[in-house]
């Protein structure tokens, strides 16, 4: 048979089967429009996760206060007790080489109500290198600086 012939005929049963056709081509469309949609849907969160992972900073080290341990009893929650001092972290500045910033941080849950909007938000007491460390832009207004933090402890001796 010649090429012609193969495509004559295989055009006369697309012909005579169109229903067969027509639901033969839907499921092909279907199945490569599916996987063009998931391999966009994996490299998406795959980029999500990596630029989630580089705001953080993959040169970041965190100290968080140990759990509390009891004989026989319950292990306590993570960052449960507040056994770091500020010794401690000047202690890691001076001790420990190739460090770039140490930064004290103290996190809290707390009821916000302003404006009679009422809401629970998370507030991070910390200092100016903060923004360094945790690779962080202020969208609005200014990051604290040193020398307010200083007017403030004036204020409060």
């Amino acid at each position: 048979m010649k090429t012609r012939d193969l495509i004559n005929e295989t055009l006369v049963a697309l012909k005579s089967n169109k229903a067969r056709t027509g639901l033969t081509m839907l499921g092909i469309i279907i199945g490569i429009a599916s996987v063009i949609t998931m391999t966009a849907i994996g490299n998406g969160a795959k980029k999500s996760v990596t630029d989630s992972i580089e705001s953080i900073g993959a040169n970041l080290v965190t100290v968080s206060p140990g759990a509390v341990r009891s004989f026989g009893g319950p292990q306590g929650s993570r960052g449960g007790a507040k056994t770091l001092t500020i010794e401690d972290a000047e202690a890691i500045a001076s001790e420990i080489d190739h460090i770039s910033a140490v930064v004290k941080v103290v996190n809290s849950q707390q009821q916000i109500i302003a404006y009679g909007n009422n809401t629970n938000t998370s507030i991070i007491g910390t200092e100016s290198s903060y923004a360094l460390a945790r690779n962080v832009e202020i969208a609005e207004g200014n990051f604290i600086s040193d020398q307010r933090i200083e007017q403030t402890d004036a204020y409060l001796c």
